[in-house]
């Protein structure tokens, strides 16, 4: 509606501005996180006003039906933007929820502390990737298990995609095994409603804990499942992801030719569905198989690939991967001087988000570092290893693309100046201090 003079909404303006200029209500600073084109004013009110606002309400009669709006509306907002947790916008709705997180904090305990089990149930469902992305498994756990004590006749796939999400989270912070145990009930829940596609992500993430852990026969069953299911519902999506996964199994199992194929696939499939994110993920793999087999040039074209899409993206996790793995490589390739450089910058860059070499490829990482690391002598590699950590995430991805060009010239001539000048000058910032980590989580994500 136009904001016109007697309009409904000019008459809320000008309220507003009376309790503004009464100081009963702030205005809030503009939010730093918000979009530049989205600068909406806010406003709080102080906490002896607010109390005093709510006593009125239900003095008279309307604070049950105000909170029950204000539910509704958040409700509404959470469900709306959950689908931009895991897609290009997915920075955008993070900061949306921050901005929103009072709210909603409010919304769910109005909800859990009234038995509207629904709406409980509902937000926090479509919370659980906000909560991930954010690292804030305590809050997330505590809303969890507030909703699991209501006694509550909600829908069976209602539930069960509750607990997957609690799965989810559990995988950062208290480990596989309850993981696990999250994702087999939501198994037996989605396959006693006859929901295939919540049967297949529940299934899909089972595979993945034991992957976690190591058993890749097991993990490869549970995977193998999956993709009959995602083959059957034509979902080319997460059937592209699970092949990329299979692949990669297939690689730690010794199948080469079977991880080729799979992989292969995979690439294709992405690229034919416009997937930056999951390209990425598929072209680290291909760099893994094709550097265990001795194809370092393919392997290194796959991750310099991989690379560009991971900077595209802002997915600061697969880029630290795709960076160790193109270290080992140039190293065999043009020498250590690379790998201690990249490398060292990779884990600097897991370290700042609070993660670390993969356990499934840290021996196949280990005895390639060890090898490089003795072709020169140890003062060397030291100096070179402390050059990396100072290097900032556009000056090593610089150094990994110019090492081809500075091998031809058989000269760090090459190399681009402002490397050179930092050489010996080591710094005590990270890797990743250059700029905002934006962890973009990958998985199967279930469609409706």
């Amino acid at each position: 509606m136009p904001d016109v003079e007697g309009s409904p909404i000019a008459s809320v303006i000008e309220q507003m501005e009376f309790l503004i200029g009464q100081s009963l209500v702030k205005r809030m600073r503009s939010d730093e996180m918000a979009p530049k084109d989205n600068l909406e004013s806010r406003f709080h009110l102080l906490e002896t006003i607010r109390e005093y606002a709510l006593e009125q309400l239900a003095r008279a009669g309307e604070q049950a039906d105000v909170q029950r709006q204000h539910a509704s509306y958040y409700l509404s907002l959470v469900e709306k933007t959950e689908a931009s947790l895991s897609g290009d916008d997915s920075a955008a709705a993070v900061a949306l929820f921050v901005r929103e997180q009072g709210n909603l904090r409010a919304a769910l305990a109005w909800a859990t502390d009234h038995g509207e089990n629904d709406t409980a149930l509902r937000i926090s469902c479509a919370l659980g990737r906000f909560w991930e992305a954010r690292m804030q498994f305590h809050e997330a756990f505590r809303w969890i298990d507030a909703v699991f004590k209501l006694q509550a006749d909600t829908p069976l796939s209602a539930r069960a995609n509750l607990l997957m999400g609690a799965a989810r989270l559990a995988l950062w912070e208290i480990g596989c095994e309850r993981s696990r145990e999250l994702a087999q009930e939501a198994l037996t829940l989605y396959a006693a409603e006859g929901n295939q596609v919540g049967r297949t992500w529940a299934l899909f993430h089972i595979g993945d804990t034991w992957h976690i852990q190591g058993d890749y026969v097991l993990s490869s069953t549970y995977l193998e499942q999956c993709l009959q299911l995602l083959h059957a519902q034509q979902d080319w999506r997460n059937y592209a992801f699970t092949l990329s996964r299979l692949g990669a199994l297939a690689t730690l199992r010794g199948q080469m030719q079977k991880a080729r194929a799979w992989l292969s696939e995979a690439r294709e499939l992405l690229y034919e569905y416009d997937e930056p994110g999951l390209q990425t993920v598929t072209l680290v793999y291909l760099g893994i198989l094709t550097f265990v087999q001795g194809e370092l040039v393919l392997s290194s074209n796959y991750l310099r690939e991989g690379m560009l899409l991971a900077r595209q993206t802002g997915n600061h996790y697969m880029l630290a991967a795709d960076l160790l793995v193109l270290g080992c490589a140039l190293g065999r390739m043009y020498g250590p001087f690379y790998t201690a450089h990249i490398c060292s910058a990779a884990e600097m860059l897991y370290a700042s988000l609070k993660a670390s070499v993969p356990t499934a490829y840290r021996p196949l990482y280990d005895t390639n570092l060890g090898s490089l690391q003795a072709k020169v002598d140890r003062v060397t590699w030291d100096m070179w290893w402390e050059e990396g950590k100072a290097f900032s995430l556009e000056e090593i991805c610089t150094l990994a693309l110019s090492a081809e060009r500075s091998q031809r010239s058989r000269s760090t001539d090459a190399l681009p100046r402002a490397l050179i000048a930092r050489r010996g000058q080591v710094a005590a910032t990270s890797a990743a201090g250059t700029g905002h980590c934006n962890i973009m989580v990958l998985s199967f994500v279930p469609c409706a």
